[in-house]
């Protein structure tokens, strides 16, 4: 084999070996691409579990915000009669079961409580000059303001929405106050089922620039969570959720270490066997031109005496026809005497050129310039 031919043949080998380590270390780009999109579909949960509560928690809210709208169109004409109020609240609080308690706050200081008992004010429920969009409060279009979260018992906060009552001929006949409960609003069905199927939270109202927690389950803020918003009467409710663990739960976490260490694996075992393919290659090519070097004499390119005696023994056991030819050049060391031996080497090659394309000529293509002796 001619050793151009043998060192394309190695090339072509080295590219397809380059080829399959590219193929595995695609594979293992793969193995990890598979984990992101696992952890991609974890939040991918999280965010619909969240849209979801989110979604149910302002609806809740804005049930809160009717129901003090209703109460204030029933004391609009109710006469200034408290039975107006205590029959309307009761059968509002039967509607609305998120909502604590009413209280109806008349111009002289009267302060009428449904259901009756102990009324808990906001502490910064009768602060002057509440700001538009301050912390300790917040007034919508409709003139409504939001107070809260604030303790209302031992076990419970609540959120506090004010409105005004004015009757049909503007005159103000007093002020609703409704106080909603948060472990009510966040009842099993909404936000607290998120911790029951392992997320931690965090309920936000953001109003301007400030934001209130509403509820957590957590006393510090969270890692990295998936935040999802939804606005509702000027203010923005933000509900932020992350596994207990992180997002690189425990699963994940052994799926990506499974996936790493066997692409590694693989990776290595596929580099080793690609190392050793080519170094077998090199080898096998070395050994075939140590193997033509051998028997090739390096200056004419025909056989040596060895590569002699191996094609003889060859004819012999094939028992072919052959023929035999001494060849002896006249005066040849003369020649090199007067020219010197590289114009002497020249010769032997343009010798061994001629003879070898002479003898193929004559014998066709299985005859053979075995070597010469000068």
């Amino acid at each position: 084999m001619d050793y151009r031919k043998q060192k394309g043949s190695s090339a072509a080998v080295r590219k397809k070996q380059q080829y399959l380590l590219v193929s595995v270390v695609f594979s293992f780009l793969l193995g990890i691409g598979l984990l992101m999109g696992a952890i991609y579909g974890s939040r991918a949960h999280a965010r619909h579990l969240a849209e979801l509560y989110l979604s149910d928690v302002t609806w809740e809210f804005g049930q809160g915000i009717k129901t003090t709208d209703s109460l204030v169109e029933l004391l609009k004409n109710s006469d200034e009669k408290n039975d107006s109020f205590y029959t309307g609240a009761r059968a509002l609080q039967l509607q609305n079961p998120v909502v604590e308690q009413f209280a109806f706050e008349r111009p002289a200081g009267q302060r009428l409580i449904s259901p009756a008992g102990h009324y808990v004010d906001s502490p910064d429920l009768h602060l002057k000059d509440v700001p538009v969009s301050g912390m300790s409060g917040h007034r919508n279009a409709a003139d409504t303001l939001f107070f809260g979260p604030s303790p209302i018992s031992d076990a419970d906060t609540g959120i506090y929405i004010r409105k005004s009552v004015y009757a049909g001929t503007g005159k103000y006949v007093g002020t609703v106050t409704t106080v909603l409960s948060i472990n009510k609003l966040l009842r099993t069905e909404t936000i607290s089922e998120l911790a029951r199927q392992g997320y931690d939270y965090r309920l936000l109202q953001v109003v301007g620039e400030n934001a209130r927690i509403i509820t957590t389950n957590l006393n510090k803020p969270l890692s990295y969570p998936l935040t999802v918003t939804e606005n509702y009467e000027g203010q923005r409710w933000e509900l932020q959720v992350m596994p207990h663990n992180g997002w690189m739960t425990p699963e994940i976490l052994l799926l990506g270490v499974t996936v790493m260490a066997m692409g590694g694996f693989v990776l290595y075992t596929a580099y080793e066997w690609v190392k050793l393919r080519t170094r077998n290659e090199e080898l096998n090519m070395e050994t075939r031109v140590l193997r033509k070097e051998s028997v090739i004499d390096p200056l004419t390119q025909i056989y040596n005496r060895r590569g002699f005696e191996i094609e003889a023994n060859h004819l012999l056991r094939s028992q072919d026809k052959a023929i035999l030819v001494f060849l002896d050049i006249n005066d040849y060391k003369v020649y090199n005497d007067i020219y010197g031996h590289e114009a002497g080497d020249r010769a032997l090659v343009s010798l061994a050129r001629e003879l070898t394309a002479l003898m193929k000529k004559c014998m066709g293509l299985r005859a053979v310039w075995v070597g010469m002796n000068l």
